[in-house]
């Protein structure tokens, strides 16, 4: 992991000063993108220093690193007179929206305290509203002047656009777990100390008790490896915006090698771990016995959460 940092500081102090940096009047496109790989690698330099225990809280966060990857990359397609029209409005439409939901919020639950604008900039309560729905408008044309209806298209179908459909279906899958509401990523934080080598021979009146620290390792684990991915997959979209010097193209293997090597287990939505089944019995992990350091070892899985799904199976 230590390497992995490193590739990733190399790489940051190579960009600092070219690729990480915007002028005021640069195209708004080219900030946005500084924006996106500033993020891509400051993401992957700290989660490789962040505790096991951080892991599930930081997953949201890889969700927004996917959505920024395949959003560029299909701004990336647009003439660039429409694209910075569209980068424009997204973010005037946003700005607006933020300020009238805060409002909204604020004068509810915290009358007393004094939020943006409070009447700054001459932006009064109907200003605000007109500017909101000028807002709307205007990007609802920018996109159907380009044919791509009132609302654009959601991020799904950019990532159909630029060929990232697989990476979309995964990722997102993966990542809206801890997002939104999910039974199934709530029961498996349900876990109990099971005596033997069987956890199939857990009791109807075991105890399991529920903690962010229980997939701890299968989280910090999972944003390890998938940010190093998602980034190198920033990289080869826009390999010609990236400086060539061998520091870079040494950091670059570092991270491919990582994200490629048999011996480094990739971590899977659905683990072998959690559904109780020993992977030291399974042919498929012998890979993985010959490196238990690259092993994320779990612990069992709530028998109640286990048999939940075994009846779903059943039914079909």
């Amino acid at each position: 992991m230590q390497n992995l940092e490193q590739s990733f500081l190399c790489i940051r102090e190579q960009l600092s000063d070219t690729l990480l940096a915007s002028q005021l009047n640069s195209d708004i496109f080219d900030s946005v993108f500084c924006a996106v790989t500033a993020k891509s690698i400051d993401f992957n330099i700290r989660v490789q220093n962040a505790s096991d225990d951080d892991g599930i809280i930081i997953q949201p966060f890889l969700r927004g690193i996917t959505e920024d990857l395949i959003s560029i990359s299909f701004f990336d397609q647009l003439d660039a007179n429409d694209r910075k029209n569209l980068i424009c409005n997204i973010q005037t439409k946003d700005f607006f929206t933020a300020i009238d939901k805060q409002r909204k919020f604020f004068n509810k639950y915290r009358p007393w305290q004094l939020v943006y604008p409070a009447h700054a900039h001459g932006l009064d309560d109907a200003t605000l509203n007109k500017n909101l729905k000028y807002s709307k408008c205007r990007l609802k044309k920018n996109w159907e002047n380009l044919g791509l209806g009132k609302n654009g298209p959601n991020v799904r179908d950019m990532a159909e656009c630029v060929n990232m459909l697989d990476i979309y279906d995964y990722l997102y899958a993966a990542t809206s777990r801890t997002v939104h509401f999910n039974p199934h990523s709530l029961l498996r934080l349900g876990w109990a100390e099971i005596s033997g080598s069987d956890p199939s021979k857990t009791k109807d009146n075991d105890v399991f008790n529920f903690s962010l620290n229980g997939l701890s390792k299968y989280y910090i684990s999972f944003n390890r490896f998938y940010s190093a991915f998602l980034f190198i997959r920033l990289f080869d979209y826009f390999e010609d915006r990236f400086p060539k010097s061998q520091k870079m193209e040494n950091s670059i293997t570092l991270i491919r090698n990582f994200i490629s090597d048999e011996n480094q287990r990739c971590p899977e939505i659905v683990t072998f771990e959690e559904m109780n089944v020993n992977f030291e019995d399974e042919v498929h992990f012998d890979q993985f016995k010959k490196n238990p350091a690259a092993i994320t070892l779990l612990k069992g899985m709530p028998r109640y959460c286990k048999s939940v799904i075994k009846k779903n199976d059943n039914q079909e």
